[in-house]
Formats: C-alpha cells, structure tokens, sequence
C-alpha cells in the first residue's frame, strides 16, 4: 500500500499529468510484486472506460461549449436584470450567471472561462478590483460541478454504482442553497469595499424582455431532469439530448455558431473529454490493485482503530479530499478515493447521495484554494492576473463554501428530499 500510494504522490509532486502518474504506480508496484502481472493493466484500461454512463461526460462538456455561442450571454444579461442593481450586486450576477451556466454545462472549469471572459472585463468596467473579481468567479463556477448536470456526479455514480439519475436531483437543492450563500458572501464583501450595482434600477420590464431571450437555454436543465424522472431516457441519454438542443439554439435559433465554427468546437471537446477519460482509464488498473490488496478494508481497519466516533471518522476523511483537491484534478480524487472512503462512511451511516454531494462540495473548496486552484487559474487568466491579487477577497469564499459543507452535514435531508421524492 505505501509503494503505491507513495509512488503515486511521487509522481504528482514532480508534476507528472495526474493519468501518467497513476498508470505509472501501478505498474511501478506490479513490476516490484511478482504475485501480479502487467497483462491486467491494458484490459483494465479498457474496462475502466467501457461504461454506458460515462458516455455522458463528453456528452455533457459538448453541450456546455456549443451552450457558449449565444446562451451563455443571454443567461448573463438575465442575472443582470434580477441581481445587477443591488448595490454591490454585479458580483452577484457573476454568481447567479455560473449557477444557470453550471445547469447547462455541468463543469467547474467550463464555468470558470465562460463567465470569466463575459463577466470580468464588465467587472472591470464598474471599477471592480480584478482580484474580486477572480475571487466571485472562482467559487461560483463551483456551481457547475454540484448543480445537474453534473460531470463529477456522473463521475462518482458510475465508480460508486450509485444511481446517476438521483445523484443528479439531489444536486439541485444544495446548488440552490450554495448559490445563495455565495450571493450573501458577495453583497457584503462588495459592500465593504463600496462597489455599485448596476447604473440602472431595477426593471420588470427589462426582466421580462431578459428572462424571455433566456427562456430557451433556461429549459435545458428541466429538459434534462424532467427526461430522467419521467423516465423518458436515461442521464446519459439525457445527455445527448442536451446536445442536440444546444445544437439547435446556437446555429438555428441564436446563429451564433457557424459551420466553420464546428471543428474549433469539436476540438475544444475533444480535448477536456479525452483528458477525463484517460484519468478514468488509467484508474481501472489502480481500482483492481487497491482491491485485491484490500487497501480500503486496510485503512477502514485503520481508522476505526483509532478513531470510534463516527463524526471524527468522517471529518478526518473529508479534510484529506480536500487536501487533495488543492492540488489533484477532481475526476482523479473522485476515482482514487472512492474505492476507499466510500465504503467507510457508508459503513458508518452515510447515505450514498450525500456522500456525493458532500464530496462534491469539498472538491469545490479544493479546486478554489491554492496551489493548484484550477479554477482559480482559469479565472485569474481570464482577467489577466496573478492569482496571488486574489488572495485578500478569497477566503471569505472559501468560508462560506465550508459553511455549505457543514450545513449538509448536519442536515442530510437537503441531499435527499428532492431524490426520494420525485424518484
């Protein structure tokens, strides 16, 4: 278990992209362990991506990139109308905006470009610090991997064999909740530091005239969840209908995309779909490892040893995610992890659905928080910044995300209400 475990952070540490690095330990420990054989690793691979419900991965990102041409701004101009003249209230907009680009994309990082080159250079221009700026973007695009249609959700369904579709559902109330607290956080940091709203009032009129140019990418995600709980089709179905009606709206509806568009389109997602899956592949032969050298019953045997109480247990394994994620790309922590955390916490109680959004949440926390920080990164580029300006308006985020954590910790049934209610 160390050779492994230690190989793998080895690997990571020196910078080595986080698929290579997990291929590597493994066959690092199968070439030092003559009990293995180094022919399990290729089927392995395959077996690790030969999966009906991960074909909703590039499914869903090709959506959210054909979502950009034309949706995407008129969701932007929609949370203007509803938040923008609050005072400080553009930031909100920011927020809101990466909630209904989230609940089209299902990634934090597509979030995190889309709404930072729309929303930062017109933060800019109300004379918003660029690092504040950052700072919103950063834990809003969040939303993105905790509101349907979540990529990560997928991603721990089919590792976790938890339903796709309930793990979807469950993540509408707590992205609800999150985006509200995110809002509040923003209204008085912006508030503190005398940021405007808006030049104008609010405006029904102008809401409706928004609200009427957004109704169309609005439906997607009711499209998505009322196709899955009507059992119309599948969440990896559901997918590909996403990407049919993106489709429509951007080159017939919207003509904001073109046929010369396509290939750049195609590329674009390509290249953040084959870089998830390979991450997914390479992990086949780490989960069968792990496995058969009861690596999970190990650390269980560990934990409970010294740990008894089950809320120590579980703070313990959910602060290491989040270690984690300050530094691991999220589909990786989500695979490595699960196999291990998994059947700990649900051996103690913990309802396979809030599990889900729980680990979801702290990958948020993660991917906001330096080192790493890839969305963080995304955003500060996007701004054209170091990420170093943004640390002063950062951690009042990151508190408020670790307040969301707590509060569905301690009340589980926001993960479950929606699920079991309409499943």
């Amino acid at each position: 278990m160390i050779m492994l475990l230690g190989s793998l952070f080895f690997f990571l540490l020196i910078g080595v992209p986080v698929g290579f690095a997990i291929g590597l330990s493994v066959l690092l420990f199968i070439v030092i362990d003559p009990i293995q054989s180094v022919d399990i690793i290729i089927p392995s691979m395959v077996a690790g991506v030969d999966s009906f419900p991960l074909m909703a991965i590039p499914l869903f990102i090709f959506a959210g990139v054909l979502m950009e041409k034309g949706s995407t701004p008129r969701l932007t101009r929609l949370a203007d109308s509803i938040v923008g003249a609050i005072k400080g209230g553009f930031g909100v907009v920011a927020v809101v905006a990466s909630a209904f680009f989230g609940a089209v994309s299902g990634s934090g990082i597509a979030s995190a470009a889309a709404i930072g080159s729309i929303m930062g250079p017109e933060m800019t221009k109300r004379n918003y610090e660029k690092g504040y700026s950052a700072s919103v973007i950063t834990a809003s695009s969040g939303l993105g991997t905790l509101i349907p249609p979540s990529i990560t959700l997928v991603v721990f369904g089919a590792v976790s064999g938890t339903s796709i579709g309930k793990l979807l559902i469950a993540g509408v109330v707590p992205g609800i909740i999150t985006t509200i607290l995110l809002s509040i956080c923003t209204i008085l940091l912006a508030r503190k530091l005398n940021y405007q709203g808006s030049s104008s009032d609010f405006s029904v009129k102008q809401f409706f005239i928004s609200f009427k140019e957004a109704i169309l990418p609005l439906l997607t995600p009711i499209i998505i969840i009322g196709g899955i709980f009507t059992g119309i089709f599948t969440p990896t179905e559901s997918a590909a209908v996403a990407v049919v009606y993106a489709f429509i709206l951007s080159f017939f509806v919207y003509k904001e995309l073109r046929i010369k568009d396509i290939p750049k389109v195609l590329k674009s997602t390509v290249i953040t779909s084959s870089s998830i899956l390979f991450i997914v592949a390479a992990t086949g032969p780490f989960g069968w490892v792990i496995t058969t050298e009861n690596i999970p019953q190990m650390i269980s045997n560990t934990l409970l040893t010294f740990f008894e109480n089950p809320i120590f247990i579980t703070i313990i394994i959910l602060l290491l995610i989040v270690v984690l994620g300050t530094f691991m790309e999220p589909t990786a922590i989500i695979i490595i992890t699960t196999p291990i955390f998994f059947p700990i916490l649900t051996s103690i109680g913990m309802d396979p659905l809030v599990y889900g959004i729980i680990l979801t949440i702290c990958l948020i926390i993660g991917g906001m928080t330096p080192p790493v920080a890839i969305n963080l990164f995304v955003a500060s580029n996007a701004l054209g910044i170091q990420i170093q300006e943004t640390f002063r308006y950062l951690w009042p985020f990151i508190i408020t995300v670790v307040l969301s954590l707590i509060l569905h910790l301690m009340f589980p049934v926001f993960s479950t209400w929606l699920p079991n209610l309409l499943l």
